[in-house]
């Protein structure tokens, strides 16, 4: 799934930033504006992954000017509460040394696992 966290424009509402995040292609937009301090404020959008670029383009420019402060990939798994799967400890280090050379790859920025998020 994709995500935005961004920092809405000084003038803008929460009723504004849902109908620019909205109009943008996003599913769902969490967080509360911070009452006195706008500049404090952080909302997190939730996007489909192949709609990520569309929306931080959208989100980011005009007429939405919206400061993006991270955007990227997380993993959802199909059951949150499913525990993660036991591996012995000689299976948790050739996974992370795996993970650890994967990276090294440029084009490479995380990987996910069963196990978690390696970047």
């Amino acid at each position: 799934i994709g995500k935005v966290v961004l920092r809405p424009r000084d003038d803008a509402t929460y009723e504004q930033v849902w109908d620019d995040v909205i109009e943008a292609g996003a599913e769902d937009l969490s967080g509360k504006m911070h009452p006195h301090d706008p500049s404090q404020t952080e909302l997190e959008v939730t996007v489909e992954a192949d709609q990520l670029k569309q929306v931080y383009l959208a989100l980011s420019s005009p007429p939405c000017d919206h400061a993006i402060l991270e955007s990227g990939f997380e993993y959802i798994p199909a059951d949150p509460d499913a525990p993660a799967p036991t591996l012995s400890e000689e299976d948790e280090d050739r996974l992370e040394t795996m993970c650890k050379e994967m990276l090294d790859d440029t084009d490479i920025e995380a990987i996910w696992t069963l196990r978690g998020r390696y970047s």
